[in-house]
């Protein structure tokens, strides 16, 4: 009962009480009618008339079908698809009286209806919980008859919506959204020198993911010129049993700045083909095991690796620091003494602080965070720069790129 081939554990999902419980008070009428499900019925009005059938796709407990059957009454034969059986039942049990209303055990990734099924087919909230929105847009399309409703967080820096900008799922619809990656820096600086170029980052990505790409890339197809922004230092990255790179990414993180121990209420979230046991193990190593000054010691390195590694290639690059914030509380922790262990413990010689920052001097200078704090431009959720900081760090790269005579190296 713990673990799903799809998404989330049931174990996992039922610490959130809070959530359950609202959820089934809001298809009991114990509590008002959710605005987005009164805004959905009004779309829902304009799309068709008369009877119809539609597939609520990740239904909970049906609150969406209180609004439904307020609007529509008897002209609605709804459909509640859920994964958690507790939900289903639950729905079954507070709905029992309404004939137009049901429940279904199952997976948006395999519906299990027929092909054009119902009239329409509603998602909310729920492509956000499944690593590939793919075959769950198939499968709606599948069973659908008429119309998809999706209702969902966008933002380019969800990898989900990267998904859609990296043209991985345009041929299920004809309408390709604004490429957010238009108004960022590597496509402003790329643009200004005319000149061929490509990213590899993603949403979370660490600095261990930086080292490991950057080997990768160019020992297989060299650059004439590397352009990296250092990542936060309490990222890092793992590679799962299905041979998936992924990153742990933290929901809130926070450290004890006299201990540097990472505190315990600092979460990693849990990807949607993660086990509990698997998350626990992540969640373990980022907050048991892993500390602020291991992390400071371990980015610091990759950087340093990076740098000669492409010095030795003979391959150009301009290294900036994405933020100051987790590094300048403990910089001054580089100077400790140190120790090897394994079946005695001793002590051993190693770089200190003015080691470390004369082989990295970006590091002392304004990073990409701090510089549009400091312009007070618009950030957006999560803390990013937005348009306007984007801008700002293309024209500082661009300078940089004068100023060493990288142009004549890209633009030839």
């Amino acid at each position: 009962m713990s673990k799903f081939k799809y998404g989330m554990c049931l174990s996992d999902y039922q610490k959130n009480k809070e959530y359950m419980n609202l959820s089934r008070k809001r298809s009991q009428g114990k509590v008002p009618e959710p605005e987005h499900s009164k805004a959905t019925a009004k779309i829902i009005n304009t799309l068709i008339k008369g009877n119809f059938s539609l597939l609520d796709v990740g239904s909970q407990t049906g609150h969406f079908f209180r609004t439904f059957n307020r609007v529509f009454k008897t002209k609605i034969k709804y459909i509640g698809l859920d994964p958690y059986k507790i939900h289903t039942e639950i729905g079954c049990k507070i709905w029992k009286n309404f004939k137009n209303c049901s429940f279904k055990l199952g997976w948006v990734q395999k519906i299990p209806l027929k092909k054009n099924s119902v009239d329409i087919t509603l998602c909310s909230n729920v492509l956000t919980h499944v690593p590939n929105i793919g075959l769950p847009l198939k499968e709606m399309l599948r069973v659908s008859r008429k119309f998809i409703i999706l209702r969902t967080p966008v933002h380019y820096r969800s990898y989900r919506i990267q998904m859609v900008y990296n043209k991985k799922v345009w041929k299920y619809s004809n309408i390709k959204p604004e490429n957010e990656f238009d108004k960022q820096f590597p496509t402003l600086v790329g643009k200004h020198f005319n000149s061929d170029w490509w990213r590899n980052s993603k949403v979370g990505g660490s600095n261990d993911r930086i080292w490991r790409c950057t080997m990768d890339d160019m020992l297989r197809n060299p650059a004439k010129l590397v352009i990296i922004v250092w990542s936060g230092i309490n990222r890092f990255e793992y590679l799962t049993k299905q041979n998936v790179w992924r990153s742990a990414v933290w929901i809130n993180h926070r450290f004890n700045k006299i201990t540097l121990e990472v505190t315990e209420d600092s979460e990693i979230h849990m990807h949607p083909d993660m086990t509990l046991d698997q998350w626990k193990a992540i969640q373990g190593m980022g907050t048991k095991v892993r500390s602020m000054r291991s992390n400071l010691i371990q980015s610091m390195n990759y950087m340093i690796s990076t740098k000669y590694f492409l010095e030795a290639k003979g391959i150009p690059y301009l290294f900036y620091n994405m933020s100051d914030g987790q590094i300048k509380w403990i910089r001054s922790k580089l100077n400790e003494q140190r120790r090897e262990g394994a079946n005695v413990v001793w002590e051993v010689e190693h770089m200190k602080e003015k080691d470390y920052f004369d082989e990295l001097p970006f590091l002392e200078e304004e990073a990409f965070y701090d510089m549009c704090k400091k312009a007070k431009v618009p950030f957006g959720p999560k803390d990013h720069p937005l348009e306007e900081g984007n801008k700002l760090m293309a024209d500082r790269i661009i300078k940089d790129i004068y100023k060493h005579g990288y142009d004549k190296i890209i633009t030839k």
